[in-house]
């Protein structure tokens, strides 16, 4: 295989990885893996894993073509716009609501008691993606979307077989909060792109401290959120929360640039969330204890 092709074939998988955002959808589907974990202490039953996948594969696929339909800058690889045809973009307006369908369904056979929370993630969702509707509020609402959002679909894990208490909730908030301070660090990131598109963001509204300074209060409302759940009951993670809230104020000061602090918060925060995995599906672990 020649360099020219094995370029091409590169380009081509950098394109539709672009387009997909694995990391996001990696995101979006673990809030109701954690859910159920928070409430049920065991691994997730393969509907649940399907209907999560699919729910967030559909919110990723209608993001983008929202994006796309209101200008195709909005998705660029290496600066410069994807173009996709008209045939592959319809295939995908289909596709969406194929996914939607399938995740709707499993859910309702399945899991009765989460359907409404699973309703309500992509109701959210399909408001957030929406870019001609609630024009004159929708920087307030795109950030309050995001933190309702993940408080549903972390519901919808937690309701899995039953009607979920309180902790699910109070997770979900937390992740929410999470979820928030990402957001604000993002369309920090993206300002001059979204500013070429037309797109007003809290990052045309106010002084970029401002936004960063939101980003943070964000991140630790969810970690404040967080450490008082653990607290009394599991000190060891409790500490670790402190520490992450202590890195992620030092990363903040040292790091200017937002797309390298969404790599070095994504990294701080993976390894949080993989601790709260284990702590509710192996409890016995002597070192989480």
């Amino acid at each position: 295989m020649g360099k020219k092709n094995q370029k091409e074939i590169f380009f081509l998988i950098n394109k539709w990885l672009n387009f997909l955002k694995l990391g996001d959808l990696i995101i979006f589907s673990s809030f109701p893996f954690l859910g159920y974990a928070i409430s049920y202490k065991k691994i997730w039953p393969l509907s649940l894993l399907c209907s999560s996948f699919l729910l967030s594969l559909g919110i990723n696929i209608d993001n983008r073509v929202e994006g796309y339909n209101k200008n195709p800058i909005d998705i660029s690889v290496n600066g410069s716009p994807l173009l996709i045809k008209n045939y592959l973009l319809n295939s995908f307006k289909i596709a969406r609501f194929i996914l939607y369908l399938s995740s709707l369904s499993i859910s309702l056979i399945f899991a009765p008691k989460a359907f409404f929370w699973v309703f309500l993630s992509l109701a959210i969702a399909i408001l957030y993606n929406n870019n001609k509707i609630f024009l004159q509020i929708k920087p307030f609402l795109d950030l309050i979307f995001h933190i309702l959002g993940a408080w549903a679909f972390t519901v919808a894990g937690g309701s899995w077989h039953k009607l979920s208490n309180l902790t699910p909730h109070i997770f979900g908030i937390a992740f929410g909060f999470w979820l928030a301070g990402g957001y604000l660090n993002h369309i920090l990131a993206d300002k001059e792109k979204d500013e070429k598109i037309g797109k007003k963001t809290f990052a045309h509204l106010f002084e970029e401290k401002k936004i960063r300074i939101g980003t943070i209060i964000f991140f630790l409302l969810g970690d404040i959120l967080i450490f008082f759940i653990f607290f009394g009951k599991n000190n060891k993670i409790s500490f670790f929360v402190l520490a992450i809230i202590f890195i992620t104020i030092l990363i903040s000061l040292k790091i200017k640039n937002p797309k390298s602090f969404k790599i070095s918060y994504r990294i701080i925060y993976s390894l949080l969330t993989i601790l709260i995995l284990l702590n509710f599906i192996f409890p016995p672990l002597k070192y989480l204890k």
